[in-house]
């Protein structure tokens, strides 16, 4: 019979009596159709386990009920996911024996015990509790991206302790199975990442020296380190918005008042800061200084800040700029000083190479006479 990958499910059979005695096995996996008679069931498995001498004495049950011979065997898929919460002490063998398959080469097993200190305190046991039907839909969806990532990952077993746990003892098992050992020891890593972090179980130390304190995984979805600083609230009154809004206005008018102060004195030396720095009101960008009603004291002939001068500029920046024209030396003239000599405009004279060489022979000439 050939079968298309997607039509067929893993099932897991078991022999029992003379069965298991010709299977040489009591239990197995094999792919079989989702949908066939009873009689082709019967055929698969007596060709597979070499049970054809007693297959007239075979009775087949799905789920624990006895088939009928009339009506199709519609089978659903495997569930390999054994998952639990229990307060009972917590058995390896028999939970990693859950996931031992003929098919698989690997067996991966993680084992959380309570150790018996934390930060320098002695630690007397462990407390866990959970939300116990929406921890196990949690660690469901674990094993269902588990196999998503890993198709080839056969067993999962997922079993976590309730209850007082001393120190040694385990709080979570985590056993899983695949046909090479890569895809189970990642699965493994990955499974008590998820159900750290995703799943609603609760656990509380208790101390001998110290009062008992609930603690909280780091890798869990709603632990304080994961959230994002800049999403966090503070809930404030009114008053104590507005202050601490006029308080971010005043340091921002500190920080531009620092960067109005310019430099526009040149030629004076790295030393006399003092005489080469003023303050400038900018009128004409973010204003921090309102008041220019006050003039100050007129300098080197030059109109009092804040009064405007004739050229309609404030009286600071027309200071800058006729600072600026005494240095560079472009600044208008108002009038012809009376000892300065006229000068006359260059003349430019063009000769080419005939007349060079008349003019040499010439001087030439002359010195021979």
């Amino acid at each position: 019979m050939t079968m298309e990958i997607e039509n067929v499910v893993n099932v897991k059979l078991l022999f029992f009596a003379q069965s298991k005695e010709l299977a040489g096995t009591k239990e197995s996996s094999i792919l079989l159709p989702k949908k066939l008679s009873y009689n082709q069931l019967l055929n698969i498995i007596t060709e597979s386990y070499n049970l054809q001498a007693i297959k007239n004495n075979i009775l087949l049950a799905k789920n624990e009920e006895v088939c009928d011979e009339a009506i199709d065997i519609e089978i659903n898929e495997l569930d390999m996911d054994h998952l639990q919460l229990t307060a009972d002490k917590l058995s390896v063998d028999a939970i990693s024996e859950l996931v031992v398959d003929d098919s698989c080469g690997a067996v991966s097993i993680f084992v959380g015990t309570t150790r018996d200190n934390f930060d320098g305190k002695k630690v007397l046991r462990l407390e866990y509790e959970a939300y116990e039907p929406m921890a196990l839909k949690a660690m469901k969806a674990i094993c269902t991206e588990i196999r998503d990532k890993w198709p080839a990952v056969h067993g999962i077993a997922i079993y976590h302790r309730l209850g007082n746990v001393p120190c040694r003892e385990a709080s979570v098992v985590i056993a899983v199975s695949s046909p090479h050992r890569r895809e189970s020891l990642d699965a493994v890593s990955l499974c008590i990442d998820l159900l750290k972090a995703k799943v609603p179980v609760w656990k509380r130390e208790v101390y001998a020296d110290a009062a008992p304190a609930w603690k909280e995984n780091v890798e869990c979805a709603w632990s304080i380190d994961h959230i994002d600083k800049s999403l966090i609230q503070i809930n404030v009154s009114d008053e104590e918005l507005q202050q601490r809004i006029q308080n971010f206005i005043e340091r921002k008018r500190e920080q531009v008042n620092i960067s109005n102060i310019h430099d526009f004195i040149p030629g004076k030396e790295d030393d006399q800061t003092e005489d080469t720095c003023a303050r400038v009101c900018n009128e004409w960008g973010p204003q921090t200084v309102s008041d220019f009603s006050q003039p100050e004291p007129a300098a080197s002939g030059l109109p009092a800040s804040g009064v405007p001068t004739a050229s309609g500029l404030p009286a600071a920046i027309a200071e800058r700029v006729l600072s600026v024209e005494k240095f560079l030396n472009i600044g208008p003239k108002s009038q012809k000083e009376p000892d300065e000599p006229e000068q006359k405009p260059a003349m430019n004279f063009i000769f080419s190479a005939e007349d060079i060489a008349r003019k040499i022979e010439q001087l030439e000439r002359m010195d021979s006479m």
